[in-house]
């Protein structure tokens, strides 16, 4: 989890700074070179810098692959991208105790699931580079060829003004000039002087870290809920495939919403938890306190693919990717906290899944001041981002606190049309 944490840090800089291909290649090499050394560590402290190292890498890699596929289509279809990621990440969830139970000798075990990591290399000359990052970092040229050969496939045709010399002189030939982009970051902390947007950002990590401590906390304990644990944690993993399906459908659900959705599954989630710490790991109960386990697991898992979506939402333009970063960096406190609290077991079996229960549900309650993004106009600056979703005060920035940055999101439009 401290791997993961300065992954979402080292990662971030990586990819905005070299390309999201080239961050994703570089962590693949790394993360099977270290995990193959760790499978032949002759001391422990070598072997947990390894999985340092992979963990670090590993998400950076996740990272990377996220972005690229995000960044390959328009925003309307994000939700259900971000839901098949996750789909894809609980399929590998579900072979881990597959291949555990096979292979029973740690070392082969960590081979095993190493090396083949050296195959995504090949994805130098099948994957193409984001064409929104090449766009904004100025190269319109190669983000063009990747374009024209997307529209291609697509059998659509490309406006003819796509690259304009008068687009690319209004624009500096790239999207995001790079002054804009460091007067960005300095937004970042300025935003946190409005005091809605600053009560925005501290719910949110809230919620981030409840999220994870909650769903590392649940996945990290599976052992403890009796029977066999390969197929506890076979089941932990099976379970969030429904859960990222249901996530594509209920947040443009208009009942539920984003703000919606993300309440009942925390509330629901946390409700579960609680429930399923009263029940005896043992004799008749222990598939009723499997599934009442992974019920609360299934509405975490659900509400983790949502909160991405609606913090991405709620923020403006000018800070969304770097508020989604940070809010990222939050979320592994909540996965380094997580094994910890396993601990207080000692102190009373049922602490733990109390404590992830009520940080679920306190997290679930505290979204309720929060705004709907469904449907909704997003902001696109940050004293838009103060007026949106009025939570604290009258919801006026005070004088000299309105900031005003023009959305480079025309990328946005042009590759809607493909």
């Amino acid at each position: 989890m401290v791997g993961y944490l300065f992954g979402s840090v080292l990662y971030g800089i990586i990819l905005d700074k070299f390309g999201r291909l080239k961050g994703l290649i570089f962590a693949v090499v790394t993360v099977t070179v270290a995990g193959t050394v760790a499978a032949f560590a002759p001391v422990f402290a070598v072997f947990a810098f390894c999985r340092f190292i992979v963990a670090v890498n590993g998400f950076g890699a996740y990272l990377a692959a996220f972005l690229l596929a995000t960044e390959y289509i328009g925003p309307s279809k994000r939700i259900l991208c971000t839901m098949l990621i996750g789909i894809f990440w609980s399929l590998g969830y579900m072979l881990l105790p597959l291949f555990a139970y096979f292979f029973r000798t740690w070392w082969i075990l960590q081979l095993v699931l190493t090396v083949p990591t050296i195959l995504f290399v090949s994805y130098w000359w099948i994957v193409p580079e984001s064409p929104r990052w090449l766009l904004s970092v100025g190269k319109s040229k190669e983000a063009l060829k990747i374009i024209s050969k997307m529209a291609k496939v697509n059998k659509v045709t490309l406006p003819e003004d796509i690259f304009t010399e008068s687009w690319k002189a209004d624009n500096g030939d790239g999207l995001i000039k790079e002054d804009e982009e460091t007067h960005g970051k300095f937004l970042l902390l300025e935003m946190l002087k409005l005091p809605n947007m600053r009560m925005k950002t501290i719910i949110l990590s809230y919620v981030w870290i409840a999220n994870t401590l909650v769903y590392y906390g649940l996945s990290f304990s599976t052992s403890n809920l009796g029977g066999d644990d390969f197929i506890n944690c076979f089941i932990a993993g099976a379970v969030e495939i429904p859960a990222y399906a249901m996530g594509i459908f209920i947040p443009d659900w208009r009942v539920l919403g984003r703000r919606g959705s993300l309440i009942v599954t925390m509330v629901i989630g946390g409700i579960a938890c609680i429930a399923a710490s009263f029940v005896p790991p043992c004799g008749d109960y222990i598939w009723i306190g499997v599934t009442v386990t992974m019920i609360s697991k299934f509405c975490i898992t659900c509400s983790f693919g949502i909160v991405y979506v609606y913090t991405a939402e709620l923020f403006p333009t000018p800070v969304r990717s770097m508020a989604v970063g940070i809010s990222s960096m939050f979320a592994r406190i909540g996965g380094i906290i997580a094994p910890q609290l396993l601990l207080m077991a000692t102190l009373w079996e049922n602490l733990p899944a109390l404590v992830f229960g009520v940080s679920a549900i306190v997290a679930g309650l505290l979204i309720i001041p929060l705004p709907e993004t469904r449907g909704k106009q997003l902001p696109e600056t940050i004293e838009e981002g103060e007026r949106f979703g009025k939570i604290v005060g009258n919801g006026r920035p005070k004088s000299g606190q309105i900031y005003k940055v023009e959305d480079a999101g025309i990328e946005d439009v042009r590759m809607n049309a493909i």
